[in-house]
């Protein structure tokens, strides 16, 4: 069994991955590995959203604990999110993708 991904993540970093995975596509697909992904974002994406709501206009870094399926999964959200020009700010997106990968290798 995979031990959880732990990522040390601040109000900034957390923001802007929240306001990324608030775009997740909700129109049907026939894609079944498609559907997945978009299930696994949907569920990190609630625990962001609600660790948002618990650290509004803190300070001090956290950490966020995910399972190892979970962290593949956003971290390839990020970097495509990334390349394809849809997100607005790019490093603190770039830092969390980059802290994921190092966690998964």
């Amino acid at each position: 069994m995979a031990l959880p991904i732990k990522v040390k993540l601040n109000y900034e970093k957390l923001k802007a991955v929240n306001t990324v995975l608030a775009g997740i596509g909700l129109e049907p697909t026939n894609s079944r590995s498609e559907n997945v992904e978009r299930a696994i974002l949907r569920q990190i994406s609630n625990k962001l959203f609600k660790k948002q709501i618990d650290v509004f206009q803190s300070t001090k870094p956290f950490h966020f604990k995910m399972q190892y399926y979970e962290a593949n999964t956003i971290e390839k959200f990020l970097r495509f999110e990334i390349e394809a020009g849809n997100v607005i700010e790019v490093n603190p997106l770039r830092i969390v993708a980059d802290e994921i990968n190092q966690k998964l290798a």
